[in-house]
């Protein structure tokens, strides 16, 4: 692997960029750039100490944003374009192509609100690698999550009412939602949260917790208020609900923590009558 310098990779990135229009000769020359970075010491997958399952030159990360940056200047400009550039670095199918499909995805205006959405919908399955699907949930619908949360709800909506691999990825951009300090807008959470707490089965509680646990630390008093509703309406089978509680107790202030176990010791004390 070639030791990276400042200097070189920008202009490298320069010239790559140039070849933005033709998408065939971007993706073979940036071939050529990864296999410059490549690192042949690790074990295939590892870019980030995540698994992948797809082939991966394990070139350092900032190989990929210095390109980015390159890139952002067509992305404004000619969304269309870099809609294109998208879908042939997908197609690519490596895991640094598809990584840097999704960042560019972020990067494109919301006037293409449509045809992102498009992609995100091609893109994103069960079968999806994992590394892949946190660039696509974090960058690639960072501008849909915070310019067009409705659409974003939407989406993330498809995707907790589809089948079990498709309700984990919900899962996973609810909690990304949740990091966004700026986030204010929670009624559409508890309503998509709501059917999903009480009806998970009990090998599927935990893809639930960190979403629950995010929405404790985010908003104390209203989680409380929504944890205890969701026990109602878990009757007749509170008992998943109340491991998530449990679990979830912790992140609340020491006030609410009380409130919490009294609901709990309530519950337990009516289940024994």
């Amino acid at each position: 692997m070639s030791a990276i310098q400042p200097a070189q990779i920008k202009q490298q990135a320069v010239r790559l960029a140039q070849e933005f229009s033709s998408p065939d000769v971007f993706i073979s020359k940036l071939h050529t750039l990864l296999e410059f970075y490549a690192n042949r010491t690790h074990r295939p997958g590892q870019f980030s100490t995540t698994p992948t399952i797809l082939p991966s030159y394990n070139a350092p990360d900032p190989v990929l944003r210095q390109v980015l940056i390159a890139l952002k200047p067509q992305a404004e400009s000619k969304p269309q374009e870099t809609l294109a550039l998208c879908t042939r670095l997908w197609e690519a199918a490596w895991l640094e192509t598809r990584i840097l499909a999704a960042r560019l995805l972020g990067q494109i205006p919301l006037s293409c609100q449509e045809s992102i959405l498009g992609l995100i919908d091609e893109w994103v399955t069960p079968a999806i690698d994992p590394q892949v699907l946190k660039e696509v949930l974090t960058t690639g619908l960072s501008r849909v999550r915070r310019d067009a949360q409705d659409a974003y709800f939407k989406i993330v909506e498809r995707w907790l009412n589809a089948e079990t691999g498709y309700r984990k990825i919900g899962l996973q951009a609810l909690k990304q939602l949740l990091k966004d300090e700026k986030f204010e807008n929670f009624p559409p959470v508890y309503r998509l949260l709501m059917p999903v707490i009480t009806t998970v089965s009990d090998d599927r509680k935990h893809e639930v917790l960190p979403v629950l646990q995010s929405l404790s630390r985010r908003v104390p008093q209203e989680a409380v208020y929504f944890l205890r509703q969701s026990l109602v309406h878990a009757q007749p089978n509170p008992d998943i609900v109340l491991w998530l509680i449990k679990k979830c107790v912790p992140e609340f202030p020491e006030e609410l923590q009380v409130k919490l176990r009294g609901t709990m010791r309530e519950m337990d004390a009516r289940r024994k009558w």
